[in-house]
């Protein structure tokens, strides 16, 4: 059997070459000889030396693969790769991996090279022997991409947003950092407030330098030095301001802009704003007021539908003599209405949250105040005074007001059924372990993920200030209230690089492993996640700790963190139902192959998240209870840590999970029953010391809910079931 596939990510495609299957009883026996491999590489890449590895797996030693010598030749006129591995004899299964770069981004198809629009895709075949296969990677060729459009609901506003470096390529391989230019109109005034640099895959704020500058022509000249090898986003806002300012007249208004990276890019638009007198303060008029949905980390959110409707301020009741208004939230987050009348009592209330996203259900009243002149002053102290009447918290805007909107605190009371699976989550937190859910889409692995930072137990004051330092060093602190009191909850996305994931740049920054300190990193789609992406877990699950080395000097960022991790079993989500599962399965042992057994072992709880049946869902007709609230789970989570501070102190560890192999002897003492239950796990589940500490320290935790100072059978046994999953999916 001979397989092959294929990573692009940052301008660096990563290739895994497999020979023989990974099920033994599947393989073919291999007649002894030296194996030569050839690649014809696409056009517009070459082999990173120094990257080919080639691992053994022999029968019944998957756990155990062994480094063999491999030799890598490239001639970059033919681009042609050979590499020669030693003699591969009987079932033994050899992973082959190597790393290609583009060097030069191709502008048409040919020689592997397939360009659609923006669409690059290379392709390679491998051979060996008389077989052959190939395998493609694909990425957008965007390095430079700018839109502009007039802002809804705030006047003479232009927004406009730039990408650049779509797939964080290494631009300027000379250089950390990119300029970028933009040239704008003469009949628009730069707000410099406005000016964002983020990452397009974090949404991480990005470190910048600007400098601004006036033309011959009368056109502003904005340049901004951006980090390279990184895709972001800028975003800025400019104001119309032209001559003649007549009223409901359109004007065209022109930017360039322009990236100086390993080639000059340059993209130019045009955008068309309409010119509007204000009117906020007209009596008897009318003005707008936007909502911005965002999610607690201020990052917007799609698909949040409000309505507004006028009421009787005396009886609250919807008001028929006025329009009924709805709109559901755009991109960036935002609604605006407009027509508003001034003095008049309205409130907003959301109808339909984002997906993944709870609703809320109060009704935010406001009213748009105008005191120009006695008799307006008048209206709005009367409609005042009825509102205080009512115990009605009222908003007062002036018009052309933006109201940031956060959705309502997720609850685990929101999750019909899936218990064991909420145990499983609730034993996590309280001992600080890793939590792997697999299971199929719909069953509420990410609803329960989100949660957890629900039930997480509040800060001490040395904690906040450590993840204060963190989040200050990447300016991320909050002016208003600097001090962070709560665990920081990250999720990531499948996309996101490493450097990203770890941290780097030119001056060392934190990455996401180091934002969760102290909290959760959320990992979705685990499967999804190129493997080399997952393996830089390792080191700080184990060291808590993230170690960058550069020439002038070593940097050291905090990474103490509980990391939770969501996947389905195979592509297409359904398996093991073989009714509804599409796989076939070598995809499905390719698809969980992408998790490999060093990560798996670092994951203390692995639980399966089986569908919801309708019964759970159904709480009118079978008159089940309501569900644990979050803070019911959580009061039981502090109990347990308490339990854990008073035990260790005077050391330094803090929660379970911290218990090396020493510690655990001392603090988890097994009587006889309790070690002949471990023995009979150890041998019929093939577990490695790392899983069988693990399975201890889980167990531990769990006796801590139980408030049993003694570790018991029972306590055992629960922590073994949460390796079950190991066996079911990965045969492991």
């Amino acid at each position: 059997m001979l397989d092959k596939s294929g990573t692009l990510s940052g301008g660096i495609a990563k290739w895994e070459i497999i020979i023989n299957d990974l099920q033994h009883w599947k393989r073919t026996d291999l007649p002894e000889s030296t194996k030569t491999i050839t690649d014809t590489l696409p056009e517009g890449m070459a082999y990173v030396d120094g990257s080919a590895k080639c691992m053994l797996y022999k029968e019944n030693e998957e756990n155990n693969p062994e480094e063999t010598a491999i030799t890598a030749s490239f001639d970059p006129s033919t681009r042609k790769l050979t590499m020669t591995v030693p003699a591969l004899t009987g079932t033994v299964r050899a992973v082959i991996t190597y790393d290609t770069k583009i060097t030069t981004l191709p502008t048409g198809s040919g020689n592997g090279v397939t360009v659609d629009g923006d669409r690059i895709s290379f392709t390679n075949s491998v051979t060996v022997g008389k077989k052959t296969e190939s395998a493609t990677v694909t990425m957008t060729s965007k390095e430079l991409h700018k839109v502009g459009k007039a802002v809804s609901g705030l006047k003479n506003v232009v927004e406009y947003v730039i990408d650049v470096n779509y797939e964080a390529m290494d631009l300027l391989p000379d250089s950390d950092v990119l300029v970028l230019e933009d040239v704008l109109d003469e009949n628009l005034t730069l707000d410099i407030t406005s000016i964002t640099v983020t990452d397009r895959d974090t949404g991480e704020t990005a470190s910048f330098k600007r400098s601004f500058s006036t033309l011959n022509d009368g056109k502003t000249k904005m340049v901004l030095t951006i980090p390279d090898s990184r895709a972001l986003r800028v975003v800025y806002r400019a104001t119309l301001v032209t001559a003649d300012k007549e009223d409901g007249k359109t004007y065209q208004v022109s930017n360039s802009a322009t990236l100086k990276g390993q080639k000059e890019k340059s993209t130019e638009i045009k955008t068309e704003v309409k010119y509007q007198k204000s009117d906020a303060t007209v009596s008897g008029g009318s003005d707008s007021v936007s909502i911005q949905k965002v999610n607690e980390d201020g990052k917007s959110l799609k698909g949040a539908t409000f309505v507004v409707r006028a009421v009787n301020p005396e009886t609250l009741e919807d008001n028929p003599a006025y329009e009924t208004m709805t709109a559901t939230s755009d991109s960036n987050g935002m609604v605006t209405f407009e027509k508003l009348h001034y003095n008049t009592l309205y409130y907003y209330e959301e109808t339909t949250a984002p997906t993944g996203y709870s609703r809320d259900t109060e009704k935010h009243y406001f009213i748009i105040k105008n005191i120009k002149d006695d008799a307006k002053k008048k209206e709005y102290e009367e409609l005042k005074g009825k509102a205080d009447a009512n115990n009605i918290t009222l908003n007062e805007f002036t018009g052309g007001n933006t109201v940031i909107f956060e959705n309502k605190k997720e609850d685990f009371s929101d999750i019909c059924g899936q218990n064991a699976v909420k145990r499983a989550a609730e034993i996590a937190v309280a001992g600080e372990h890793n939590l792997l859910m697999a299971g199929p889409p719909g069953s509420g692995k990410s609803m329960i993920a989100r949660r957890i930072a629900t039930i997480l137990p509040e800060l001490s004051l040395e904690e906040s200030l450590e993840i204060t330092r963190i989040y200050s060093v990447l300016g991320m602190i909050d002016k208003e209230q600097p001090l962070i009191t709560r665990r920081p909850f990250r999720s990531v996305h499948h996309t996101i690089t490493k450097t990203a994931l770890v941290g780097g740049g030119m001056t060392p920054r934190p990455g996401e492993i180091s934002m969760a300190h102290g909290g959760v990193l959320f990992l979705d789609e685990l499967a999804e996640f190129p493997r080399n992406v997952l393996e830089v877990l390792r080191q700080p699950l184990e060291e808590h700790q993230i170690h960058i080395a550069r020439n002038y000097g070593n940097f050291t960022f905090p990474a103490e963190f509980m990391l939770v991790a969501a996947m389905n079993p195979c592509p297409c989500g359904n398996y093991p139902d073989m009714q509804k599962c599409s796989c076939t399965p070598s995809q499905i042992q390719k698809y969980l192959g992408k998790i490999s057994q060093p990560f798996l072992d670092r994951m203390d709880l692995c639980i399966e998240t089986p569908k919801v049946e309708y019964r759970e869902l159904d709480i009118e007709r079978i008159g089940k209870k309501e569900e644990e609230s979050s803070e019911v789970i959580r009061s039981r989570v502090v109990e347990a840590r308490k339990l854990q501070k008073k035990r260790y102190e005077g050391t330094q560890i803090r929660t379970n999970s911290m218990l090396g192999p020493g510690e655990i002897r001392t603090y988890i003492p097994l009587g006889s029953a309790e070690r002949k239950l471990m023995e009979k796990a150890f041998e019929r589940m093939g577990l490695t010391a790392r899983t069988y500490h693990k399975i201890l320290r889980v167990a531990r935790t769990i006796a801590d809910l139980d408030y049993s100072e003694k570790v018991t059978e029972k306590h055992l046994k629960e922590a073994i079931a949460y390796r079950s999953l190991d066996k079911k999916y990965w045969g492991r």
